[in-house]
């Protein structure tokens, strides 16, 4: 079952969540232009943001070369195993920033052995006033330290310009993994990267000694990601170049989790925006026919009847979503398979790789295009003289657009919901809803109780939420399919908000 391994939720201490705040650069640096002032040491603060709620700020003063959060308390990354670690970022530099800086580290902890710290970090994140890019770094021997800058042996798998004060959003996918597969002359573990929602392309730029191995569709880099007796994060600003700056640096939704539909934050600038998440039939404009999963092949039907006319729309990423057949036989989300047509994939949502996931393009009233995230591989669109759904690249035509016809998980407004039962309007946030094993919760207010009622008003689960929290994730797998109502008891409400366990 998916669930999320470790939240920063800013409404802890920061040695709650953090295992330290690291001030420290140099304090007697021998030489260095920066020595770290006593007096002004760097500080931890929980703004409010207008669109986000309570966040972390790391405050460095000038002459300070560090100011970092360190370790997750909780989780620490293990050998073999692949993470989602998500945060929402934006920073601020007074002066604008002009050197670059690190941001995030995937950091060496080499457990007093000198010689089991190959990398010293991994992999991590720079900033230089206008990109900010993601760094991996090869190992050497008998360490990392040994003569030579470890800058020979970097290489810069992703860059963007990106503006100070500015939120944006970022996950990665590692796999933890320090052995070399000698089959494929190349490391097992691994990284993925989202920018904002969006699966990103990576490279090898600005190289010496060391090249990651690039996978085919360039969007995963076989890098060696654990080193010394374990490896941890660090996040905030870092090294010599930002001595002379007083910078701020902001994270939000700070997660590692098991997927990254739940590491991932909401887009940035997003205050919950419009969505077509729900249970559709699919009616093509050109042939009004409507689509049909009828087995492995995705073909037409002039009856709208049928659970194999059905599709769920369930958002993968933001602005991305998989088409999922709600036939009880399991046909899956639909994938283009590289030969012309659409194909049922067997797969069960969230499924993240882009040939099946679809950006959505409205037309007019409740009419759609549907654009494949497969590079090359156009709009979802029927032959007219077959019947069978394709894909295609003329976006024009009256094949590639579909009337989506709402059928009811949007069944909640068609309810009837006891009396004592009936939704009390909130802030709070569900999500992912439909949700199938994990349901997290936001709330604004401290959570006393959460209960669950079918619509028959039953109480079937109830919880008491530890040390009043605003979040918490409840497992919902034992449910059967149908619609709830979940009541969160807070110090001073009570918000009843309904979801869909699929």
């Amino acid at each position: 079952m998916a669930q999320v391994l470790w939240y920063g939720d800013p409404n802890e201490d920061v040695r709650t969540v953090f295992r330290r705040l690291d001030p420290d650069g140099n304090s007697n640096p021998s030489g260095s232009q920066c020595v770290d002032d006593s007096n002004n040491p760097p500080t931890v603060s929980t703004p409010t943001d207008s669109d986000f709620g309570k966040y972390w700020r790391i405050t460095k003063p000038t002459s300070r070369k560090r100011a970092e959060f360190a370790r997750t308390n909780g989780f620490i990354p293990q050998e073999g195993q692949t993470y989602y670690i998500g945060w929402r970022w934006r920073i601020n530099s007074t002066p604008n920033l002009n050197d670059g800086i690190a941001v995030f580290q995937w950091k060496t902890d080499p457990g007093g052995n000198t010689n089991s710290n190959k990398q010293n970090y991994a992999f991590n994140m720079g900033y230089d006033g206008n990109e900010l890019s993601i760094n991996a770094y090869g190992p050497a021997e008998p360490n990392w330290n040994r003569p030579g800058s470890i800058n020979q042996r970097k290489t810069t798998i992703w860059k963007k310009n990106v503006s100070e004060n500015s939120w944006v959003s970022l996950v990665f996918r590692v796999k933890v993994d320090r052995d070399f597969d000698n089959s494929n002359n190349r490391y097992n573990g691994f990284i993925e990267f989202w920018f904002n929602g969006s699966k990103q392309t990576l490279m090898n730029s600005d190289f010496d000694e060391y090249q990651v191995v690039l996978a085919n569709d360039n969007k995963r880099a076989y890098h060696r990601t654990n080193d010394g007796s374990e490896v941890y994060m660090k996040w905030g600003s870092y090294n010599e170049n930002a001595c002379d700056y007083r910078i701020l640096t902001d994270f939000d939704d700070m997660r590692v989790a098991e997927t990254y539909s739940e590491a991932r934050p909401e887009p940035a600038g997003s205050t919950g925006g419009s969505s077509i998440e729900g249970t559709y039939r699919f009616k093509n404009v050109a042939t009004g026919l409507y689509m049909d999963s009828n087995g492995a092949t995705v073909a037409s039907s002039s009856s709208p009847s049928g659970s194999d006319r059905l599709w769920r729309v369930v958002e993968s990423a933001p602005g991305l979503y998989n088409i999922d057949s709600e036939f009880s036989g399991g046909r899956g989300v639909l994938d283009t398979n590289g030969n012309g047509v659409v194909v049922g994939s067997n797969i069960e949502p969230v499924v993240t790789t882009d040939d099946k996931e679809w950006s959505v393009e409205s037309v007019s009233g409740n009419i759609y295009r549907f654009k494949n995230n497969f590079t090359g591989r156009g709009y979802l669109a029927v032959n007219t003289s077959t019947g069978i759904v394709e894909y295609t690249n003329t976006w024009n035509g009256a094949r590639a657009q579909w009337t989506l016809e709402s059928v009811s998980t949007n069944l909640t407004t068609q309810l009837l919901i006891p009396e004592d039962l009936e939704e009390v309007a909130s802030d709070s946030k569900l999500y992912p809803n439909p949700v199938s094993y994990s349901l997290r919760i936001d709330t604004l207010e401290e959570m006393n109780t959460i209960n669950v009622y079918d619509l028959s008003g039953r109480k079937v689960k109830s919880e008491h939420i530890e040390g009043n929290s605003t979040y918490s994730q409840l497992d919902v797998s034992a449910l059967s399919k149908g619609i709830y109502v979940l009541e969160i008891i807070g110090k001073n409400e009570t918000v009843r908000k309904k979801f869909v366990k699929e």
